[in-house]
């Protein structure tokens, strides 16, 4: 393995969606106006996955615009990582990337960070 490469990840993202409603001129998910939305059997792998390997990780829900799978969906796909933030597990933990206007003139989308738990 080369030895810039990590062996284990440090960020995994997932999209719980490609839906975006930004429609930003930048944005590079061509498919950003359907609505794909990751299934809970999907999410369940991957926070099995990482509970497999033992190390904590940052996971970033990010999209398309993870929200727009609306708030029951998103709770849903949550939950099988809800494990794994508590005392002795692995320590992961996950931050929100969402989409929204800019404050600065002229600028036409940003993408903020919001904690999805501590």
């Amino acid at each position: 393995m080369a030895p810039w490469l990590a062996e284990q990840p440090k960020t995994i993202v997932v999209q719980p969606t490609t839906l975006c409603p930004m429609d930003c001129t930048y944005c590079y998910l061509l498919e950003r106006h359907l609505k794909q939305e990751m299934t809970p059997q999907v999410a369940t792998a991957i926070a099995d996955g990482i509970a497999a390997s033992w190390e904590p990780v940052e996971v970033v829900w990010h999209g398309g615009e993870p929200l727009a799978v609306g708030l029951e969906r998103f709770v849903e796909l949550l939950q099988p990582f809800e494990s794994l933030r508590l005392p002795g597990a692995c320590g992961t933990r996950s931050r929100l990337a969402v989409a929204g206007r800019s404050p600065t003139p002229g600028a036409t989308c940003s993408c903020s960070t919001r904690s999805a738990w501590a």
